[in-house]
């Protein structure tokens, strides 16, 4: 039990620790003196906090080509939207096991290559083994106003119900990897065939058309460009990593080991339109 002057002599402790503490933090608060260095009387700061106040911190596995990269998708004027049109389908049950047999066909491959990227892992699952829609990419990144953005929507949709109805039949020649968006990371992908190139091509050319027109013949594109004679499918994906387009090169040679049955068939019907807030789909038949 405490007495009424041991309360009182503890209390009085405690306030002039808590006086001299804040006499401290406050002195010499004329601007010159470096606010992460203490006065003697309080305990140092950690150097590790030090560094996170003097330095900014850089992100792991980065490379002179990943910094512009990021510096260019972070420099996009305000009031852009990035815009990206793909044709969506739902992988079959028979399709994903195709697929899976590639994917790890792949995997094997690249543990011999040079550049031995990380592991890739499916597109077409999500993490509650949920089946999700895959997608042939029909523009790069595109990067439109919203009112650019608005006159996209209705010209394609009305340019595309023009087009005669038909079923898009894809098939493929061979595997392959492709860079993300900034360049850090690829994407293993499936080419289209010479004559699914072919019957995509005018779908294609409609798309490009639209962009062009309503950005006057230039459109604010970021990361890779797309062209018509390397459409593909992205089936798997894997963590960062650093590399060179050479290696990147090398590695392609290095996958054309692994085989692609030519019969396999995939018909899509519909395309689909993303950017950052929302997204529309336009039917093809």
């Amino acid at each position: 039990m405490y007495t009424g002057t041991e309360v009182c002599n503890s209390t009085a402790v405690l306030m002039d620790t808590i006086s001299r503490y804040c006499s401290d933090s406050e002195s010499n608060s004329d601007g010159d003196t470096d606010p992460i260095v203490n006065n003697d009387s309080l305990p140092p700061v950690p150097d590790s906090i030090i560094d996170i106040k003097s330095h900014r911190p850089s992100p792991s596995h980065v490379t002179k080509r990943m910094r512009l990269a990021y510096h260019n998708l972070l420099t996009v004027p305000p009031g852009f939207q990035n815009v990206y049109t793909s044709a969506e389908f739902i992988p079959s049950q028979s399709l994903q096991l195709i697929l899976k047999e590639v994917i790890n066909n792949a995997n094997t491959v690249c543990k011999h290559s040079s550049l031995r990227p990380p592991r890739y892992s499916a597109l077409y699952k999500n993490e509650l083994n949920v089946t999700q829609p895959l997608h042939l990419s029909l523009t790069a990144n595109v990067y439109l106003s919203i009112d650019q953005r608005s006159r996209f929507k209705s010209e394609l949709r009305t340019k595309v119900s023009r087009l005669p109805l038909r079923k898009y039949i894809m098939r493929f020649d061979k595997v392959c990897v492709v860079p993300n968006n900034n360049m850090s990371s690829t994407f293993l992908a499936l080419t289209l065939s010479k004559e699914s190139r072919h019957a995509t091509e005018s779908l294609f050319d409609l798309i490009s058309d639209v962009i062009d027109d309503i950005t006057n013949g230039e459109p604010l594109i970021r990361g890779p460009e797309l062209s018509k004679d390397a459409l593909h499918v992205s089936i798997a994906k894997t963590e960062p990593f650093d590399y060179t387009l050479q290696q990147l090169k090398e590695l392609n040679t290095t996958l054309e080991e692994v085989e692609v049955d030519p019969t396999v068939e995939v018909e899509y019907t519909s395309l689909k339109v993303t950017d950052d807030p929302s997204s529309f789909t336009v039917h093809l038949s």
